[in-house]
């Protein structure tokens, strides 16, 4: 039996697939947002999702991951250290920061770059699911017709729509991992092997 995974580095789109493929993708033994990518059972097929890190990172405000950052920060291995130091946080005191708390490019890259896997992996770009989930479907076992199923969500949080000095600071902050992730293919498999 394949054993099923998603990972994340969350506001992905994730728990929206979660709840799609319900009973298929199994709960992790590890946290799914975990930084460096452990070893499922030998054969185990994982779809890491990711998206724009401008995004991401307005959605955890959105959302108010970071009025208590610390913990969001926990569960990707983040620098506890630096978000431990208030109890919220803003969007543009985050944006100040010189580094990036969260190491998104750093969990991202732990994924991608792992070379003595002894599973497959897909990586998938939220923004194409559209075109790209019947593969998904597919990758979980499921006929790509289930995709039907799915209702694409646009973003709710969108860069493009903030004030210069956001924009600005995502850049600076975020600007040449966003540029490594848009270069890449909407689906990859296997990277590294």
């Amino acid at each position: 039996m394949i054993n099923y995974y998603q990972v994340s580095p969350g506001s992905c789109g994730s728990c929206a697939l979660e709840e799609l493929f319900k009973g298929r993708i199994n709960t992790l033994p590890w946290n799914a947002h975990e930084r460096s990518a452990p070893s499922p059972a030998e054969g185990s097929k994982v779809c890491y999702l990711f998206t724009d890190p401008y995004n991401i990172i307005l959605s955890y405000f959105r959302r108010n991951f970071l009025v208590s950052p610390y913990d969001h920060a926990h569960h990707i291995s983040g620098a506890l250290d630096v978000l431990s130091e208030r109890s919220s946080w803003d969007i543009s005191s985050f944006l100040d920061l010189p580094e990036d708390p969260f190491m998104l490019e750093s969990h991202f890259d732990g994924w991608y770059n792992h070379s003595q896997r002894n599973y497959d992996i897909m990586f998938l770009r939220y923004d194409s699911l559209k075109e790209t989930l019947p593969s998904l479907c597919e990758w979980y076992g499921y006929p790509s017709g289930k995709s039907l199923e799915f209702t694409f969500k646009p973003r709710a949080s969108d860069w493009t729509k903030q004030p210069p000095h956001i924009q600005e600071g995502l850049h600076r902050m975020y600007g040449s991992f966003r540029e490594k992730i848009l270069s890449l293919p909407h689906v990859t498999v296997n990277p590294c092997l």
